[in-house]
């Protein structure tokens, strides 16, 4: 009996330990600069794999039953933002694996940002304070498992903040309750600069998105006046 508890807990950990590679190569895309003129800097990086992003249940976190669970905090960084830096971007990562490939999945990351030794604190908008990821603008990825093929789904995002000069800033990340999603792991940097939103192979942005809407209202419109033309 405790050769088959043995070999079963070494068969999960062979499936976790080929599902942490997987997304570790799916998420190996570089942050590279939008203009290589101008590199970015790195202020932080930090990386968390399954068991750090597992999502809690309500008696641990306190979640009232009306908002979603989510994972515990998650420390990016605590640093000095400097006078005459500029903006600090916070950039996510996110890779999941899509519990059922014939339907769409979404998540959230959610973001705290604070200025302790600040009178006024920080401020920025509500709508910082979530990083929304859908499958429709993820990079999709199909990998062969001990269990079978799975898809692997990985987006990237990010919002920019405008901090109080020379302020101690304190940032925390968590992971939302997502549908149709196996969170796999969350990376998260903070940076200096603007980053090239399309070095991430694969994944459709949403502005990439409204392009291909309009191009496709533009053409159906001149078909209409076209044929409106020759009636």
């Amino acid at each position: 009996m405790n050769v088959r508890i043995l070999a079963l807990y070494l068969g999960l950990a062979a499936c976790a330990l080929d599902a942490s590679a997987q997304s570790s190569d799916a998420m190996r895309a570089p942050l590279l600069s939008k203009d290589p003129a101008q590199p970015i800097t790195l202020r932080a990086e930090r990386i968390w794999s399954v068991e750090a992003i597992r999502i809690q249940p309500r008696e641990v976190t306190g979640t009232p039953k009306d908002l979603p669970k989510s994972s515990r905090d998650l420390n990016v960084a605590s640093f000095m933002h400097r006078s005459g830096s500029g903006p600090v971007t916070l950039v996510i990562d996110y890779a999941a694996f899509l519990v059922n490939p014939s339907s769409s999945g979404e998540g959230a990351v959610s973001i705290s940002i604070e200025c302790p030794e600040t009178p006024n604190g920080c401020s920025y908008p509500i709508t910082k304070s979530v990083l929304p990821f859908q499958t429709a603008f993820m990079a999709k990825q199909e990998v062969e498992m001990p269990t079978g093929k799975r898809t692997i789904v990985v987006g990237r995002d990010s919002h920019a903040y405008t901090l109080p000069p020379d302020a101690k800033v304190d940032v925390r990340v968590s992971l939302m309750e997502p549908t149709n999603l196996e969170p796999l792991e969350l990376k998260a940097r903070l940076i200096y600069g603007e980053y090239d939103r399309r070095a991430l192979p694969g994944q459709t942005t949403k502005i990439a998105t409204l392009w291909i809407v309009i191009g496709g209202a533009i053409v159906l419109l001149l078909a209409a006046f076209y044929w409106l033309r020759r009636s």
